[in-house]
């Protein structure tokens, strides 16, 4: 989450809002968005994703996107 420009406070209160790490990952990404508004985009958040090496999760969130029809994958 540091590559989202995250600060280690931020971070930390993610934590401890929940003992769930997905509820965890949610508040970091939500407090990514409300500090960045427009500019925390789709394609910034597949780059970090992938950037950290975690490229499966970024398709898992385009196929998502797809079968909810808010995303159109181009090549």
């Amino acid at each position: 989450m540091r590559l989202l420009k995250l600060t280690d406070n931020e971070i930390d209160s993610a934590e401890k809002s929940s003992q769930y790490g997905n509820e965890q990952h949610y508040q970091m990404l939500r407090t990514w968005l409300d500090k960045n508004g427009q500019a925390a985009t789709l394609s910034v958040l597949l780059d970090v994703l992938n950037g950290m090496d975690l490229k499966g999760i970024a398709e898992e969130v385009i196929s998502v996107l797809i079968a909810q029809c808010l995303y159109v994958y181009e090549e």
